[in-house]
């Protein structure tokens, strides 16, 4: 370990027994010092390193080691080992310096508009694994004025809830490494959703210390890193959170085992893992990587629509109070047309809340989830299909609750919802969108699009006959329950009608036809009318 004596500004460098240090966690700047600057040029005075130093004096100790200088940058290998070794590194600090250059002396820091609050420090990758490495973390302002520390003893529940406040993290994760070991992979991967790093790949390699994993630095790999990461992390750990990542979030166009970022598990900062207890129905999971893809063994439900069959798969993590109000989390996976054995998760298949009880009847089976995207119809969904509602958009009462197939790319506009098309032509001919609304004081509905369709000459899907029906369902239902075991389909599941009657307005859905460029399109156009208004026209 290369550390920079505090009072010589000289290198030292340790294999072994390395003394007592102090270490500085900051945000970097355009001009920092660089090891290959002090080489040429010896040290170079700075206000953020003259104050760690001088600090570091004061403290009682005499190395510092500050990363814009201490690693050589220029060797491959020594950037590896540094960033593998970066959390015990501020682990065994005596002290970290928390430097927030952007903070002004004199600043109120417990406004949530503060500068503090607002510092650029709390938003980057790498000061995630400084802040919680460490036990002992002292807040500095830009003059090197004393803010507070993690461990104050006299201030601890007011300055250590700021930070908990601030970076999302719970109080004592923040203070105890027992605690911190204790929470799920999701929700620390929710604690850097809102970081970014400069470079894509630091994004997985600044996360290594907090998952006590270690793998090698490939620069230019992008998001693969943290693909990378994530593997690794089941290769170790049974938390079945991992495969959680887009819960309660909008659903995108990606679509693989794992997410791209952190910021797939934004919401997941109180999702924990669980272990079915013995004498569970819940069947604890058995999963392995292969070169086909997660081999597992779990519940499984079964999903029947036109189109084919999908599966309902239980995730073992839960939020608090879900087991006492029988609440169960699921993905819903796709089987691959090649494969059978093969199960895909598609685009927009974000991970679902559904009764416990949907499980109760459930199989055991193993089965592959592929590890990339979905090559299936639930890809995309379809072209030549809109659905226009002045019910859409922000201002709306109307929520979209769930939505089947998942992989819709959706794009909402005050009006109209789009579907796009699949371009494959292993899909079954006659398909199925299914969407369940909820919507301020009228009954829960779900409406159901079915509909044909055929090869154009580009070899997209064009609907070529719909039909739209919408029934009531009972509050608190989800479509999963709609769909499981309807072996005879979704027509016998629920009393569809072409028009729903709320009372005092009705939903009303027409269908329009027209051909464009030699294709048929549809629009289909939903409304809810007042009674009054309809017997005027």
């Amino acid at each position: 370990m290369r550390l920079l004596h505090a009072e010589t500004k000289q290198f030292a460098e340790f294999f072994g027994q390395i003394p007592p240090y102090a270490i500085l966690s900051h945000t970097w700047g355009s001009n920092e010092l660089s090891f290959k600057d002090m080489e040429q040029n010896g040290y170079i005075p700075t206000l953020k390193t003259d104050g760690c130093c001088k600090q570091a004096l004061e403290d009682g100790l005499e190395y510092v080691w500050i990363d814009t200088f201490c690693i050589d940058k220029s060797s491959s290998a020594e950037l590896s080992e540094a960033i593998n070794s970066m959390w015990a590194w501020y682990e065994r600090a005596e002290i970290c310096y928390a430097y927030l250059s952007d903070v002004p002396p004199g600043t109120s820091i417990y406004d949530d508009d503060s500068a503090f609050c607002k510092s650029r420090w709390f938003t980057r990758g790498w000061t995630l694994q400084e802040l919680l490495a460490p036990d002992a973390v002292a807040f500095y302002d830009g003059s090197w004025g004393l803010i507070g520390r993690k461990n104050d003893s006299r201030r601890v529940r007011g300055f250590s809830e700021l930070l908990s406040r601030v970076t999302r993290i719970p109080h004592k994760a923040l203070l105890d490494k027992k605690k911190l070991r204790k929470h799920s992979v999701a929700q620390k991967m929710s604690w850097a959703s809102h970081r970014t790093t400069t470079r894509v790949e630091d994004t997985a390699y600044c996360l290594l210390g907090l998952f006590e994993i270690n793998i090698p630095l490939l620069y230019g790999e992008g998001v693969q890193a943290f693909i990378r990461l994530q593997e690794e992390i089941i290769r170790v750990s049974d938390d079945e959170t991992i495969f959680a990542w887009g819960f309660r979030r909008m659903p995108g166009q990606h679509a693989s085992l794992f997410s791209t970022s952190p910021l797939g598990f934004q919401n997941c900062g109180s999702l924990e893992a669980s272990t079915p207890a013995a004498g569970s129905d819940i069947i604890p999971s058995h999963y392995s990587l292969t070169n086909k893809g997660l081999h597992i063994e779990a519940s499984l439900c079964h999903l029947y629509m036109e189109g084919g069959i999908a599966e309902l798969i239980r995730l073992n993590c839960s939020e608090p109070g879900w087991k006492e109000d029988g609440k169960s989390l699921a993905l819903i996976l796709n089987r691959s047309p090649k494969n059978p054995m093969v199960l895909l998760r598609s685009c927009g298949a974000a991970p679902l809340i559904v009764p416990s009880k949907l499980f109760l009847k459930s199989s055991s089976a193993r089965v592959y989830v592929h590890r990339l995207v979905g090559c299936y119809w639930l890809d995309e969904a379809f072209s030549g299909l809109k659905v226009q509602s002045s019910l859409f958009g922000d201002k709306s009462k109307w929520n979209i609750r769930e939505l089947y197939p998942p992989a819709w790319r959706g794009i909402f506009t005050p009006d109209t919802m789009v579907w796009h098309e699949p371009t494959t032509n292993q899909v079954s001919n006659r398909q199925n969108i299914l969407f369940l609304v909820n919507e301020a004081d009228r009954p829960n509905y779900v409406i159901w699009i079915d509909y044909i369709f055929h090869h154009n000459l580009k070899n997209n899907l064009t609907p070529h006959a719909l039909k739209c029906r919408a029934a009531f369902v009972e509050e608190g239902m989800t479509l999963a329950e709609v769909m499981i075991n309807k072996k005879k389909g979704i027509d016998t599941a629920l009393d569809w009608q072409e028009v729903l009657d709320f009372g005092h307005s009705e939903l009303t859905m027409q269908l329009i036809k027209k051909r464009e460029s030699g294709f048929d399109t549809w629009t289909l156009r939903i409304e809810i009318d007042d009674k009054k208004t309809l017997s005027m026209r």
